[in-house]
């Protein structure tokens, strides 16, 4: 696995296919730290959601980096094809735990903030842009090539379910009596956004539930994505 892990890694970096996901986030987060002092809770909800869409790119495109040819040599290479598939979700994630780290850290290091963000604000930051991440991440395993062949019907996929994930309370709205847990099958993101935006003004146990509930939800995309491509035929992979 780690090597696997590691051949990832260095196949996707070579790629440079990586730059445009993780230079215009820096770049957006930037922008939104160029007036100073920035409320902490505010700005660690924009940055977070932010990540949740650049996780979602950055997901299509490491996912889609290598020829078909390649991919399939990658995949038999491995004895249990579902070793390379979680590696190269493992890759993308630990780009991704890289990326928080500096969203987390930049604004507090060039003293962005009114003040010093607390204990409570901190470890709700971290785990907000951790569990927005995974999810942004989980939504774009089905729009990959193997699965989609045109690049911009899968993009079109992906920005949909991640304009519907952060549309959850209006569409609950919006909805007939008796209707309204269908918003459940819908990516939670609103769900941790507001966690972090509204931290002390809600309930401790709903701040939890907010960012775990999404976590739960890419674990099961997750679950799902590696049964099937571990049960599909290389010549499948085109």
């Amino acid at each position: 696995m780690i090597f696997a892990i590691r051949y990832v890694l260095q196949s996707y970096t070579r790629s440079r296919r990586y730059v445009p996901p993780v230079v215009i986030y820096f770049f957006a987060m930037m922008l939104i730290y160029s007036y100073k002092p920035s409320p902490i809770a505010d700005s660690y909800s924009v940055t977070a959601l932010l990540l949740f869409f650049a996780s979602a790119w950055l997901g299509i495109s490491l996912l889609n980096h290598e020829h078909p040819v390649q991919k399939q040599l990658s995949v038999q290479h491995n004895r249990q094809h579902w070793i390379y598939f979680s590696a190269e979700l493992i890759a993308a994630y630990i780009m991704l735990v890289f990326m928080t780290g500096v969203a987390v850290i930049y604004p507090v290091v060039f003293k962005m903030f009114v003040h010093v963000p607390s204990v409570l604000q901190w470890v709700v930051g971290i785990i907000g842009h951790l569990s927005l991440a995974l999810l942004g991440l989980s939504l774009s395993l089905f729009c990959q090539r193997i699965f989609i062949a045109k690049t911009n019907r899968s993009l079109s996929l992906v920005i949909i379910a991640l304009t519907l994930s952060l549309a959850g309370p209006r569409l609950a709205e919006l909805l007939p009596v008796g209707a309204e847990w269908m918003i459940w099958i819908l990516p939670p993101a609103h769900m941790t956004v507001n966690a972090v935006m509204n931290l002390g003004q809600i309930p401790t146990g709903e701040v939890v539930w907010s960012l775990l509930f999404p976590v739960l939800y890419a674990f099961v995309l997750i679950g799902v994505y590696i049964k099937i491509v571990s049960r599909k035929e290389l010549n499948g992979l085109h």
